[in-house]
């Protein structure tokens, strides 16, 4: 366990990790306010900047552990900003069915990492109301999230009635389409990516026992700040995922770019510590 508050402008954090041995599994208790805010912040400090392509020829291949929900709200917010830059056509993302551009997005960035030796390992949370524990932690943040999409879907709404412009609404604001997953799933499996499908809960736990386990495991790519508080994590969020911007994403182009480089930003349990003065047992 790790207890640390800090004041002013920094976060106040208050993680606690209890272990217990109950048919192999680990219940995690965990509160993180402000924890991501100060990494972003303190980056010098908190991350240390890597070349994928350079490690993974170094060791002959890496993978990274990704949290597929966190992905794959990275790749189609980028997906649709890139497909209304080459259109020209703003309203794309209000129509919300272009699965088979979405899959061509999705296979380009799969493939082009495979043939860099940069294997991406999906890791996806059970349902939701699936854990007990989990649905009682995480349910208000759940209701805060959806109230954001209803709020969103209210804007576009706006606009289809004439009531505002589409420049005025947040580009994060797109309608989410009916088959998202099961097109990114298909997608994936297509590409023979490795997924893991949680059974129950949050993949947290499963993720940070994988990246000890497996022989290849180099980083965690989410957006979770929980993974600064497991023991000897690394881990890659999106805002400090490809740094220079070599896969092109968001950019006007149909399809991400092939990388001769990927700088991302590592997280470290002991460098986040360190920022924040914490001992850790």
């Amino acid at each position: 366990m790790y207890i640390c508050n800090v004041h002013g402008h920094n976060p106040v954090i208050t993680s606690t990790i209890s272990q217990a041995k109950d048919s192999d599994r680990l219940a995690v208790t965990m509160g993180v306010y402000g924890l991501m805010s100060h990494c972003l912040e303190h980056r010098k400090d908190c991350a240390q900047t890597v070349d994928l392509v350079d490690i993974a020829r170094q060791r002959g291949g890496i993978e990274i552990l990704v949290d597929f929900y966190s992905f794959e709200h990275l790749l189609v917010a980028s997906f649709w900003k890139s497909l209304t830059q080459v259109t020209r056509n703003p309203y794309l993302r209000v129509y919300g069915g272009e699965y088979t551009s979405l899959k061509n997005y999705v296979s380009k960035i799969i493939t082009d990492l495979r043939s860099l030796d940069i294997h991406l390992v999906m890791f996806i949370d059970g349902s939701k109301g699936s854990s007990q524990v989990g649905t009682k932690q995480k349910l208000d943040t759940w209701k805060f999230r959806h109230r954001k999409d209803v709020e969103k879907l209210r804007d576009l709404m706006d606009v289809l009635k004439g009531n505002h412009s589409i420049h005025d609404v947040s580009e994060s604001a797109f309608v989410r389409p009916v088959l998202l997953e099961v097109q990114v799933i298909q997608t994936l499996k297509e590409c023979k990516c490795e997924i893991v499908q949680c059974s129950t809960g949050e993949a947290d736990f499963v993720i940070a026992r994988n990246l000890q386990s497996r022989e290849k495991a180099f980083a965690v790519l989410s957006n979770d700040s929980d993974f600064c508080v497991f023991a000897s994590c690394k881990f890659i969020p999106n805002d400090l995922f490809d740094l220079e911007h070599d896969l092109q994403l968001g950019g006007e182009h149909l399809l991400p770019e092939k990388p001769l480089r990927l700088l991302v930003g590592i997280l470290s349990t002991s460098r986040v510590a360190d920022s924040l003065g914490v001992r850790l047992r």
